[in-house]
């Protein structure tokens, strides 16, 4: 009986076609899983996750999506241990980082929020992220000194960055200084002129203000407080129908209209 000679490239060839049918099917099936996360079928999302792990190696992308499944189920270990997994692959990943640490800060976790952060501005010093997170995360124990310094350097470190006066500003409309928060805003939106959430963080300053007058029986500077905070809120929500903008401005124009 004859015997048909062994093809080493037909053999390849079906290799290959095999190896490609698998890595298709195994594509497939993660973007089915980040289907399902997008339309908030975490439970949905998280078993198909749990099927590909069954037939594929683990990878960055999949514990990373289940990072953020866990995280809007609340299971928050579950999230941050899929977080540090994905760390793994990717050591250098700065993202991951960050998204721990507001994981842990939706969580109210401060104190582990606090730790992680400072332990990634040693490992990452010129990422200003993580100091941006470290003085959002100070001013949840009151530390609005320290805070201040630290936007102090970053203002120095990053000039042309409107973020450190934006936190800048925040910091001073805590402590109900109005004046130094109009002044750090304006210098931050002077930066980013056409950010909508400057332009309704300044409205509100300016609303405080006209408060402020009103009680000390200063109509017409109100009034002219009421006039820039309005024209700041409508320029915010003609870039942006954000709810909240919009809820902001029927308040002040409504207010700027009683006077």
């Amino acid at each position: 009986m004859s015997q048909k000679a062994y093809n080493p490239m037909k053999s390849f060839l079906i290799l290959i076609l095999f190896t490609l049918s698998s890595l298709q099917s195994q594509e497939m099936n993660y973007e089915k899983a980040l289907a399902e996360y997008k339309a908030a079928a975490y439970q949905e999302s998280l078993q198909t996750i749990r099927e590909i792990f069954k037939v594929e190696k683990p990878r960055y992308e999949l514990h990373y999506l289940a990072a953020f499944n866990y995280w809007n189920l609340k299971e928050w270990k579950a999230a941050v241990n899929h977080f540090q997994a994905a760390i793994k692959f990717k050591p250098e990943d700065t993202n991951a980082y960050i998204d721990i640490i507001k994981l842990y800060s939706s969580a109210q976790l401060y104190k582990p929020a606090l730790e992680l952060c400072e332990d990634a501005i040693r490992r990452f010093p010129q990422e200003p992220r993580f100091k941006f997170q470290q003085v959002a995360l100070l001013l949840k124990y009151g530390r609005i000194d320290v805070s201040l310094e630290i936007i102090e350097k970053l203002k120095l470190t990053l000039p042309e960055d409107y973020r450190p006066l934006a936190l800048e500003s925040n910091i001073y409309y805590m402590k109900r200084d109005f004046e130094k928060a109009e002044i750090s805003l304006k210098w931050a939106s002077a930066l980013a002129p056409n950010n909508a959430n400057l332009k309704n963080n300044l409205a509100l300053i300016y609303e405080q203000m006209a408060l402020i007058s009103l009680k000390a029986n200063d109509k017409e500077k109100a009034k002219i407080n009421l006039e820039l905070a309005k024209a700041q809120i409508d320029s915010a929500v003609s870039s942006s129908q954000n709810s909240i903008y919009i809820e902001n401005q029927k308040r002040i124009t409504n207010s700027f209209t009683g006077l």
